[in-house]
């Protein structure tokens, strides 16, 4: 009895097979048991491009065949894979002896020459060994009219001469032109410059010359002006002053008590044309012009002193109705306590006639 037993066998890569018509492998009870290769199913080798070259067969499972692959074509996209930028550029360049690499970009690298200055220092094995070989002169770092001249010998230029020339010595300096300088503070008492801003403060602000108020228009029952301390002399200037009635118009002196109105010896000589007759003392204030009439206009200064370092206030005035020759020349004393004066009034005898035209100014001196 006899039998066909067909064995296919697929080979999943090449292979050189050599067979006859059957090849008997067993015998079993007198059965030959004969395997006979069939090579019908199997795959085909792919052609090369390039029989000289070396190749080897790998299986694509994606499109379930054979594709053919150089050995130089694998070693190639191997190294482009594992050496790929910066190596692979470097795998571009050709070298020679005593030469470096530098990038012209991120991928493409390019060797030059290196000189023996270079090699000997990128050859320096610590830092002592770079700073000998590093041997700079003058010359390389620009500095070659660099010398060891002394400072008094060092040369200075005609355009360094010239801003010199025009600055001033820190010993006893000339100054030319409009100097300026930074205006010391109020009060300042040292060795500082004292510019003519800080002069003219000072002098404004010290208490010695006369000093002059604001001119104020006469108005009301009296007009009164703040004293400086310090004054030993004050007095009153009527420019057209007048008033509602015919009161006598009087000064009046203020202390830190307030302003005195009374204990005043004062009185007067009254003119008008070629006669003059005395006035009667009054004991209010200082007497300083007889008013005839309403809106009759005195122009005039009164001026008061100190006398001594004793509290006595002597003055003395002449007032003149304008346009007419009347006239009075007054006169008085005011004793006060002890201490500066700190008010200056102008005002009526009686305390009730305004002033309605005129201007009047106090001034006073240290």
């Amino acid at each position: 009895m006899s039998a066909n037993l067909v064995l296919n066998v697929l080979p999943r890569f090449p292979a050189h097979i050599r067979a006859t018509d059957g090849l008997v492998v067993a015998i079993e009870n007198a059965v030959d048991l004969v395997v006979k290769p069939d090579f019908g199913a199997l795959v085909p080798v792919p052609a090369v491009t390039n029989p000289a070259m070396t190749y080897f067969q790998a299986w694509d499972k994606s499109i379930d065949y054979y594709q053919s692959i150089s050995f130089q074509d694998f070693s190639d996209n191997l190294a482009d894979q594992v050496l790929a930028g910066t190596l692979l550029a470097l795998k571009n360049v050709t070298f020679a002896a005593d030469q470096g690499v530098y990038f012209s970009n991120a991928n493409t690298a390019n060797a030059y020459a290196l000189s023996a200055f270079v090699r000997g220092i990128s050859g320096s094995s610590d830092a002592t060994a770079f700073k000998t070989a590093l041997t700079l002169s003058k010359s390389d770092v620009g500095l070659s009219n660099v010398d060891n001249t002394s400072d008094a010998g060092k040369p200075v230029s005609t355009a360094q001469q010239t801003a010199i020339n025009l600055k001033a010595n820190l010993a006893s300096p000339t100054f030319t032109g409009d100097p300026k300088a930074p205006t010391p503070t109020a009060g300042d008492n040292d060795t500082s410059i004292a510019t003519t801003a800080f002069v003219t403060a000072a002098i404004a602000a010290a208490p010695f010359g006369i000093k002059r108020s604001a001119t104020v228009t006469a108005s009301g029952a009296a007009i009164d002006f703040a004293v400086p301390t310090g004054a030993v002399r004050v007095g009153l200037t009527l420019n057209g002053i007048s008033t509602t009635g015919t009161s006598t118009i009087i000064a009046q002196l203020g202390d830190a008590g307030g302003v005195e109105t009374t204990g005043y010896a004062s009185g007067g000589i009254h003119a008008s044309n070629a006669s003059a007759a005395s006035v009667t003392p009054i004991t209010n204030g200082y007497l300083m012009m007889i008013v005839n009439a309403a809106t009759e206009a005195f122009s005039g200064s009164y001026v008061m002193d100190l006398v001594g370092s004793i509290a006595d206030w002597v003055g003395s005035g002449v007032i003149q109705s304008d346009g007419t020759t009347r006239t009075t020349a007054g006169a008085g004393r005011k004793p006060l306590a002890p201490g500066p004066i700190t008010t200056l009034r102008l005002t009526t005898a009686n305390g009730t006639d305004t002033f309605d035209a005129g201007t009047v100014t106090a001034f006073w001196e240290f």
